[in-house]
């Protein structure tokens, strides 16, 4: 779950900063997030986790 929180405050941060993303990146985050969902199928409730806290990531 650590690599999924840290990916999606990766995105998040790359949206906010305006960080121009190749398609190259984004092929990659969708990669890197559909093998996560395997992650989220075994745990569930991860997923709140994962979701919730980059979020809290990013603003620090």
């Amino acid at each position: 779950m650590e690599e999924l929180r840290a990916e999606i405050c990766s995105a998040i941060l790359a949206a906010e900063t305006g960080l121009p993303l190749s398609q190259i990146h984004i092929d990659n985050y969708a990669a890197y997030l559909a093998h996560c969902i395997d992650v989220v199928l075994d745990d569930p409730m991860g997923t709140f986790s994962a979701t919730k806290d980059p979020g809290s990531m990013a603003k620090f």
